[in-house]
Order: C-alpha cells, then sequence, then structure tokens
C-alpha cells in the first residue's frame, strides 16, 4: 500500500493524474482491510486524496474525504486528523468559507503547540495554515493584516532553524509575510 501510494504520488507530480487517483484509488481499498496501528492509513491516503482533488478544484469531493478522514482517526490516531484539518484549512478556502477555515486553522495551531511545542517544524506548518486562512479575507482589517503578519513571522522563526530557509514551508511563510507586507502598504 505504501509503495503503491508513492507511485501514485510520483504520477500526481508528474501530471498523469488520472493514472495517480486509478493507483491510489487501489490502495485505499485495500487499506480498509486493515487493523491495528496500520489502520491510520486509510485516513492518510484519504487526506492525500483530498489534498490532490483540492488542487483540482473538486472541493466538495475533497471535505468529504477529509470529513471521513477525521472522523476515522480522530480518537485514535490523532496526529492524522489534525494533517487532514490543515488540509481541510486550503479546502475551505478553496470553497470560500473563510471564517471556518480561519477557526479550524487556530485550533488546529494550539493543539499543535500543546503537543510538539512552539519551536516544532509541525507547529510551523498549522503557523503557515493560520497565516493563509488569515490572508483570504475578502476585506481584511489592520488586526487581520498584522495577525497574518504575526503567524508568518513566527513559522519563520520556527521552520528557519529546524527545516533551513531552503525548505518549501519555509519559503511558503516568506511568501505570505512578503504578500501581506504588501497589502498592508496598500491598504495604509
Amino acid at each position: 500500500i505504501a509503495l503503491t501510494s508513492e507511485l501514485s504520488r510520483a504520477l500526481w507530480h508528474q501530471g498523469r493524474h488520472d493514472e495517480a487517483l486509478a493507483l491510489l484509488d487501489g490502495a485505499l481499498q485495500a487499506s480498509r482491510r486493515l487493523r491495528g496501528d496500520a489502520s491510520r492509513l486509510l485516513p492518510e491516503l484519504l487526506t492525500l486524496r483530498a489534498q490532490w482533488h483540492t488542487d483540482i478544484y473538486d472541493t466538495t469531493t475533497a471535505k468529504a474525504e477529509l470529513d471521513e478522514a477525521i472522523r476515522l482517526s480522530a480518537q485514535r490516531h490523532p496526529q492524522v486528523a489534525n494533517n487532514a484539518r490543515l488540509t481541510l484549512v486550503r479546502t475551505l478556502l478553496r470553497m470560500n468559507k473563510q471564517p471556518e477555515a480561519r477557526a479550524i486553522a487556530i485550533e488546529t495551531l494550539a493543539t499543535f503547540e500543546k503537543v510538539y511545542g512552539m519551536q516544532h517544524p509541525e507547529t510551523g506548518r498549522a503557523l503557515l495554515a493560520c497565516s493563509e486562512a488569515t490572508m483570504h479575507a475578502v476585506a481584511i482589517e489592520e488586526e487581520q493584516v498584522r495577525a497574518a503578519l504575526g503567524y508568518a513571522k513566527r513559522a519563520m522563526e520556527v521552520l528557519g532553524p529546524s527545516l533551513g530557509q531552503r525548505h518549501p514551508y519555509y519559503t511558503e511563510a516568506l511568501k505570505y509575510k512578503i504578500g501581506r507586507a504588501s497589502c498592508r502598504e496598500r491598504v495604509f
């Protein structure tokens, strides 16, 4: 199942989406029969497929998959559920549900800070979700601009030392910091 899912990721990144989805569907079917600790694969694969559905703007399917992933993993594998929640933030933003996305991002950040601490890369990922969710407001107030900049700055402080300044998460944080700074100049 793991090898099949990795091959499907490779195909997805090559732009061979139909083949990738077909392989991932096979891995998902096989993972439905797993028990014990291996049962975490099903919600992980549902989250991966939901990411892809979000990428191609099939957000209704993505949200249903994420809801299932969270339901299946919330009790036994809370970190898997939290990863699904981070994906849900982006899916909800694509569905123009910014307040709901922001609330989930902030709630997940609080959980990550409690579990991992303030300086862990997973906390940095949650900070990025908060920054993205805050940034997507249709009408953004000065307080929201400051909040988005604060999330991006904290993410950079966490991700730079732990993952390096060339890591995609760090550069994403930089993007939000720069994007918000230029927005701030236009607004104020």
